[in-house]
Parts: structure tokens; sequence; C-alpha cells
């Protein structure tokens, strides 16, 4: 009894008579794994007890044992076709019995057993009964399995079947009891009782279990409860016949394991020759049932991108490898910030332009990805936000055709830039106004810039997304900004650096981060007042540094004695604070030198003010930088060239009346940044 008025069928097996008892017996001259034969000195294994092979000269290690073809007929030379398990190196068709009667993957209902080849062939088939077809082989028996009367009766009695589902072994489970057909209630259906309900629907095991299947009111079972053991689902615990509390769509439901000649390029094919889906593979569970779809080496093995079909190397269709295996994308929310992170893994710094679906044909096999849901910024896919590998609604004549367009870039050595003979270019026009008479805005008190209008300006990012401060390339592996960026947090590995940015919430195309490998402070920096700059020496990345090109150039040194008169009107560029929050695009000002001595007056900023520092903007506010364009530059328009006059420093809040902003005049920092870039 398990419940009142409830019964289920006790576990525990009958003992027979004269069930498997040993007349060998331990000896103390044998070893603790080993047994004496009987009347002898001779020492086996006992592994060897009951093998079905005389290992010692009396036989007395094979007497007594359970004969397990007493539970099958016998027919010479047959095998049978349809194979549900093979087995090498069996030594002899009694292990080949024991095998069919206790398979625990599915209901073995026959094998056939090859003397010469030692092989064990299983099958869910019965010649009989069920219609398998066998074949002439004089050195193979076909074994047929006998059932007691009673089993059948209580199979024949109680019946399951799908319903509702496209191919046969998957769908909304239904039992009879007395001809009456019902549902079985979702609660408490798990992966147990779907495989005991997939072996006695005759599949091998089962893939998925259902919930919430829509039905109407009528169910037979409730709270099945399965060890996962069992033949019949009816050996199961469950409330009673027709006993629940369900209401409609909560129906059981399942997916049976088939086993198919050919799963691929549709589906992908386990160890065990079952298919499955290409979703279920490296997610967590062992959908094959043998674990070949959780193979953690191959599930973190890196993945690859190509594109084929295409004129050239880098336009295509793209294929994505994972999992060891080529697949496609497909174009369906697939975007602009995707193809970067695809582009950047082929190598291309360009921008990336989706082309139309088809242009490059059709691809087969599985397709890895819908939506992979990545910022740009990304190095490689792995990094993006996908949701699940393999899951797609999309057919192959949706696949993803790309260009990965190359920009014109130039490298050029440190000291060409330091001789200005490639620096300070723009190649896009605009102006930065002067916002006196304008409302209170950006950088703060400017306005936003063109895309690539001040290609030098880069940004410091701390933990890859929070903006820190501002930069300046002069480089290809250099730029310049304030020493006081750097003073709070000392490990470098948490910085990065992004130059070619424009909009910081969307991606581009034109961006490249890169990891910082040192910074150098001028000897004797102790604060923001004094010597408030620094060098960054970017860490290279494919054996290269800054890639330029219209969006990202560098910027001109002064010359030593470049003079700072009072009134000259220069470029100050940032992401800092607007007075409220960041701006999500560059922002751009133009403000004026302003009079050494306006600057040092106490009403300002008095003895505060280094010999080596300048201020810039209007004595009345409304202008100026701000938090977050620290180290940013101060770019003054000469010649058609741009050149680094200063560097944003410091300031007493921002665009306040009598707190105009403080740069650090690089003019006198030059010997110190010539000799710290080419040491």
């Amino acid at each position: 009894m398990v419940d009142e008025k409830v019964r289920q069928n006790c576990d525990i097996p009958v003992c027979n008579k004269g069930q498997v008892v040993f007349d060998v017996q331990d000896h103390e001259e044998c070893d603790k794994d080993e047994t004496i034969c009987t009347g002898t000195k001779i020492c086996i294994s006992k592994e060897f007890l009951c093998d079905y092979e005389k290992d010692c000269p009396d036989g007395s290690d094979e007497l007594n044992c359970p004969n397990w073809l007493r539970n099958f007929t016998q027919t010479r030379g047959k095998q049978i076709q349809h194979v549900t398990e093979f087995l090498s190196f069996v030594s002899n068709s009694q292990n080949c019995g024991k095998k069919c009667l206790q398979s625990r993957n599915f209901i073995c209902n026959s094998f056939s057993y090859d003397i010469s080849e030692k092989i064990c062939l299983l099958s869910t088939e019965q010649a009989r009964t069920g219609g398998a077809n066998l074949t002439n082989v004089d050195s193979s028996d076909y074994y047929e399995r006998i059932r007691p009367k009673d089993q059948e009766e209580k199979r024949d009695a109680f019946k399951v079947r799908l319903v509702g589902g496209g191919p046969p072994w998957e769908g909304k489970i239904e039992v009879s009891v007395g001809g009456k057909w019902a549902a079985i209630c979702d609660d408490g259906w798990n992966i147990s009782a779907a495989r005991v309900l997939c072996r006695q629907l005759g599949y091998p095991n089962a893939l998925r279990s259902w919930i919430g299947m829509s039905n109407d009111r009528n169910y037979l079972m409730d709270d099945v409860k399965c060890t996962g053991k069992e033949r019949y689902l009816n050996e199961c615990l469950f409330n009673g016949w027709g006993k629940h509390d369900c209401g409609p769509n909560e129906a059981a439901g399942v997916q049976c394991a088939v086993i198919e000649r050919e799963c691929f390029p549709k589906k992908f094919k386990c160890n065990s020759s079952h298919c499955i889906d290409f979703k279920w593979i490296c997610d967590g569970e062992d959908d094959c049932g043998d674990g070949s779809d959780e193979d953690l080496v191959k599930c973190k093995l890196p993945v690859e991108v190509r594109l084929v079909n295409g004129s050239s190397i880098d336009r295509g269709r793209l294929e994505v490898k994972f999992y060891g295996i080529w697949g496609t994308v497909c174009n369906r929310d697939f975007t602009v910030h995707d193809a970067a992170v695809v582009c950047r893994m082929l190598g291309k710094q360009g921008v990336p332009i989706i082309e139309p679906y088809q242009k490059y044909g059709s691809g087969t096999g599985p397709i890895w990805l819908q939506n992979p849901g990545c910022s740009g910024d990304e190095e490689e896919l792995t990094r993006c936000r996908i949701r699940r590998w393999g899951y797609s609604k999309c057919s192959h004549d949706e696949d993803v055709a790309l260009y990965c367009k190359e920009s014109v870039f130039s490298t050029v050595a440190p000291k060409e830039i330091l001789s200005s003979t490639e620096c300070g270019r723009t190649f896009v026009s605009f102006r930065a106004r002067d916002p006196r008479h304008g409302y209170l805005a950006r950088v703060v008190g400017g306005f936003e810039v063109r895309h690539g209008a001040y290609p030098w300006t880069a940004a410091i990012k701390l933990d890859n997304t929070r903006h820190l401060c501002g930069a300046s390339i002069i480089t290809p592996f250099h730029l310049i900004s304030a020493a006081h960026c750097f003073e709070d947090v000392p490990d470098l590995s948490l910085y990065s650096v992004v130059v070619g940015d424009w909009d910081t919430n969307a991606h581009d195309g034109t961006e490249q981060k890169f990891g910082i490998e040192y910074v150098s402070f001028v000897p004797g920096y102790e604060n923001i007042l004094k010597d408030d700059i620094a060098i960054i020496k970017l860490k290279s990345k494919n054996d290269s540094g800054i890639l330029f090109n219209k969006y990202v150039q560098p910027i001109c040194l002064p010359n030593a004695d470049a003079a700072y008169p009072a009134g000259m009107k220069c470029v100050i560029s940032g992401w800092g604070s607007m007075g409220t929050q960041n701006p999500r695009r560059l922002q751009a000002a133009e403000v004026p030198i302003m009079n050494p001595d306006t600057c040092r007056d106490p009403l300002v900023y008095g003895n505060l003010l280094s010999e080596r520092a300048f201020c810039a903007g209007y004595l009345q506010g409304h202008v100026d930088s701000c938090k977050g364009d620290s180290g940013g530059p101060f770019a003054c328009l000469s010649d058609g060239k741009y050149y680094l006059f200063g560097v944003i420093s410091w300031g007493d809040g921002c665009a306040q009346e009598y707190r105009p902003g403080v740069y650090t005049r690089v003019r006198d920092y030059l010997t110190w940044i010539k000799q710290t870039i080419n040491s």
C-alpha cells in the first residue's frame, strides 16, 4: 500500500531457490580480489565467476550460475536487421542475453549473437510478434524475449500514445485504462517519467519533457512520480485513476529519442545515433543520454568565423564554427554591431556592410545564431549577449551576407608624427562655436560635433564601461592625458583606451580599443595643481598600435617657442559632464586663452595656478571643461593643422563665475615627452 486504497507493485524481486551459490571460496593464499578453485590451490579473479567461461580446471567457477537464455527463444542462423545497440567483444551468448535483460536505456525485446565476430546486437523489435526482419547469417543466432502472461496482460490493459505532435515520437501524452483515453496532468511531470513513457512506446530514451500543453479538464493521471527505472508508466506513483486538481492547459508532453540513419545537416547526431536539435548542444543538459552533446572540450573550443562564396576574402556568406561544426547566421536582427565584431575577428577594422541575403547563396548545417546581441566593442562573438547557440527560427534562405569593408589606414612612426609631417589633420569639416550667447549646454557650454571632427580625441574608461577621462593621440602607441586620472586606481588592467569613438551609446564602426602597458608621470609629480600631465603607452593588438583613418588621427605637438597669446581661441573636446550627466556624443567648444595676470588674481585662482599652467574661458562662466573632460585636448589651429597646446587639468566647479578651466601647458614638457616616447 502506498496510499489509502492505492496499491503498487513491489520493486523487490522474489528470490528463486538455488539462485547463484558459488562453491569456490576465499583462501588465505589468494589476494583479496581473488578466490580459489575447489579442490585446488589455483587462485582466480572474482570477476571470472559466472562469466560463462571455464577458468577453474573443474569448472567450479561456473557452477550454479543464472541461465540468462532461459528468458529467450532461440532461432539458429538468423540475425536481426533493426539494431538499437551494437556491442563488440562480448564473449558468449549468455553475456549478450544478460545485457539485453539489464538494459536501462530502452526495452530490449530481442538480440542476435554472432559467435565468430563476438558481437552482440540488441533490438527493441521482435520477429515473431512485431514483424522485425531477420537475415541469414550462419555464425549468428537470434533470441527473442519471452514475456510472462501477466506482464503481457498488464501492458495490454494500460496503453499510452502521443497525439498532436508533428512526428510520431513527440506530442501530448494520452493514456488508456479500460478503453478510456485521457491526458496526464503536468504536476510533477519530469524527465524521469518521460523516459519511462518513451521506453514503453518502444523508443530508447526521452529527450524532453513538456508541461502546459493544451487540454480540456479530462485527465487520468496526476502527480506522476517515477524513478526512471520502471518498465511501464503505471508502475510509477500517482494519485489514482482520474484523481486530479488540474485545469485546462496543464497536460504533460514528451519528445522521445529516435535513432535515425542520417541526422546532419538538419540535426546533431549523438554518439548513440540519436538525433537532437542543435540548440541543445552545450546547454548544460545531457540530451543525448551519452553526454556527446555536452563535451566540455568541444564546448570551450574557440569560435571561428569565415566568409565564403564571395569574390574576395573580405566578403561572402558568414559562417561560424561552434562545437567543431560549421554553420551559418540568420539575417534577422543581425546588426552592424554584430557585423563589426565578426569583421574584427577576421582582422578587418573598417566599416562593415550587411549585404542582401542570398547574395552568396544558402548554407547548410546548423543556423548557429540569430540576434547575437553584440554592442560592437567585443573582441569576439562569445563575449556578446548570445542567448543560445543553435536557436533560430530562420531558414538558410536568410543566411547573413557580409562585406568587411576596409578603411584606408596608415601606420606612422612616432618620430614622423612628432615632427608634424603626419598630424593635426581633420577630414570632416566642423567649426566649434563660441557659445557665450547660446544656451548653457555642452563641454559645459559647447556643442555636439560631427563624427570625426576632432579625430585625436580619445576616451579613457574604467572597468571597460565607465567614462573616466579624455586623452589625445600623438603616435600609434602613445597618448597624452592628465596624471591625476590615474591616481585613485593604480591597477592599469582596469583601464582601457578607446579611439575613433563618437556616440558612446552606439557602435559607430570606427572604434579601436586598447589596454594600457604603462603610464609615465613627470618626475616629481605630486598632485593636480602642478605637472598634471602623463604619457600613456598602449598595449599592441595584433602586433599593431592605433590604425589611422579619417576618424582616427594624431594631433601635432607645438614648437618649444610656441606663443600662448591672450584671446587666442582654441578647441576643447570630450564626453565629460554637461552639468547633470555625461553626453552620449562627443562635445566641443571654442574658448579663449586668458591673461595670466587675470588667472592669478586673488578673486580667481591666486597662487594656486602653476607657472607651467594656463587658464582659458570666461570669467562669467557658461563654457568650460568639466568632470570627465580631464586629460582631453586643448587644440589650437595653425597653418591648417591642430596642435596640442594644453591638457585639460582642473577647475573649481564647471563653468562657474570667476572659475575658468585650468590647462597644463604642453610646450613646457616637450623634451620629457620626446625622451619618454623614444626611450
